[in-house]
């Protein structure tokens, strides 16, 4: 896979090149997170 892809697909959640909380998952249980990062 190119670099400039995988640069790409995490580009949102990083922040100054760190990882940045996912708040809005905060509330959810593990498969449902799970599952919302294996669809992306």
């Amino acid at each position: 896979m190119p670099l400039a892809v995988i640069k790409a697909k995490r580009a949102p959640y990083l922040k100054c090149g760190q990882a940045t909380r996912q708040t809005r998952l905060l509330s959810y249980d593990d498969n449902t997170i799970v599952n919302a990062f294996g669809s992306q």
